[in-house]
């Protein structure tokens, strides 16, 4: 298999009629598009993950406090642990929710480096949170029920791990 892939790279180099240097020459335009494009992806991606956990951590410390100190607290919470992106990231809102439970939301907008050559300037993110507070003890519930890549999460009671 060497030797023909060898065969192969001689047989290019050795080519005098220009052509197939042409085509490829042609086809690295779209390749490096593509890896660009993937590039700008798995940034978004990144940033996401970490404006998830900062709003996430940030529901949960503002669901344990009183409802008159929940958003202040939550908004500290989230200022100290968000990520620096390139792009902006908006002030996070906070809810009380009728049946007690805390959700968040924030969204951001990150700038992309290879996507904005071909029109795409940025990446817009949108994050929800929510956190329950069980009655009876202090333990708290996180779902995540909207972030723009996950549907949805949660742990069925089937597998929770028991208190015995």
């Amino acid at each position: 298999m060497q030797a023909r892939f060898s065969q192969v790279i001689k047989r290019f180099r050795d080519d005098a009629r220009g052509g197939t240097v042409v085509l490829f020459g042609l086809s690295l335009i779209p390749a490096a598009g593509i890896a660009g494009v993937a590039v700008d992806y798995a940034r978004g991606q990144w940033m996401e993950t970490k404006l998830q956990t900062a709003l996430d951590s940030a529901t949960l410390a503002g669901s344990r406090q009183t409802t008159s100190a929940r958003s202040t607290f939550a908004t500290n919470t989230f200022n100290a642990g968000k990520p620096e992106i390139d792009g902006s990231i908006a002030s996070p809102t906070w809810t009380t929710n009728t049946d007690g439970s805390f959700s968040g939301t924030v969204t951001a907008s990150v700038n992309t480096k290879f996507s904005a050559l071909v029109g795409v300037p940025t990446m817009n993110i949108s994050l929800k949170s929510k956190a329950s507070q069980a009655v009876q003890d202090d333990a708290c519930i996180l779902t995540d029920r909207n972030s723009t890549r996950l549907n949805s999460s949660h742990i069925p009671l089937s597998r929770m791990p028991s208190s015995a």
